[in-house]
């Protein structure tokens, strides 16, 4: 089943990423499924309250439990936010170079480009961490079950990490007046698959927040509709959503009896 696990999360998030571009979830918009929340309303401001309570109380238990450090958490945030800003910056150098772009077609694939390039440079990033946590664990203990210790307790870490930048985004989002309305609902979304992972002690939470997430994702950069006016917003957006829920993927196929 741990194998099986590995597999079943790739294939449905596909499904669902195919389904969303294809328009087989043609009923489904971000404008639709969110639209109705105002950034300017205290309905919002309630809701990112209750669900930052929720992920500050997952934080405590989960310090406490032993599984990361609030430090290893603090020194993720401070790597995917500088690896972050970079990855915007070139979203913005995209959008000044397209400015001498006439041809719809060239502007599509430059918007796909700069996605695939955050898509690769999280991915190696991660894939690094992951490695040189598990290597670091298994040089400074005897146990056999150490390196898979190391890199569970990355994976807890890197999640906290990126919720603490998602929660300094939505606050600044809903101060300025920014639209974040799709952050909170996939940072809603991640608190509440991993609390009822842990209450439950059913992993298959966090494989259906995924599917989710990754339909509320794929509709909103359909609707921008390749604009690359937009493309430093979504490439901010992929990004922060990128660090909350690959942990959490990364767990659903973990084993945490030795940790």
């Amino acid at each position: 089943m741990k194998k099986a696990r590995k597999f079943i999360i790739p294939i449905v998030t596909i499904l669902v990423a195919l389904a969303s571009f294809s328009g087989s979830l043609g009923l489904l918009n971000t404008q639709m499924l969110i639209g109705w929340l105002k950034p300017d309303t205290g309905v919002t401001w309630i809701w990112f309250a209750v669900a930052f309570a929720l992920m500050c109380f997952l934080f405590v238990t989960t310090v406490v439990s032993g599984r990361c450090r609030g430090s290893e958490a603090f020194l993720r945030f401070v790597r995917v936010l500088l690896i972050g800003a970079f990855c915007v910056g070139i979203a913005w150098l995209a959008f000044l170079l397209s400015k001498n772009i006439t041809e719809p077609k060239m502007s599509e694939l430059l918007f796909l480009t700069v996605l695939l390039v955050v898509l690769a440079v999280f991915g190696v990033q991660y894939s690094l961490g992951s490695k040189r946590s598990a290597k670091q664990a298994s040089s400074n203990s005897l146990r056999r079950s150490a390196s898979g210790a190391g890199a569970i307790r990355y994976d807890y870490s890197s999640f906290f990490g990126s919720a603490i930048l998602a929660s300094l985004m939505i606050a600044a989002g809903l101060l300025t007046g920014y639209e974040v309305k799709s952050l909170l609902v996939i940072y809603s979304l991640t608190a509440i698959a991993f609390f009822l992972w842990r209450l439950t002690g059913w992993r298959g939470w966090l494989m259906v927040s995924a599917a989710c997430i990754v339909a509320v994702l794929c509709c909103n950069i359909d609707d921008m509709h390749y604009s690359l006016k937009q493309l430093p917003y979504i490439t901010a957006l992929l990004w922060s959503v990128l660090a909350l829920t690959l942990p959490l993927i990364d767990l659903y196929g973990r084993s945490e009896n030795n940790l």
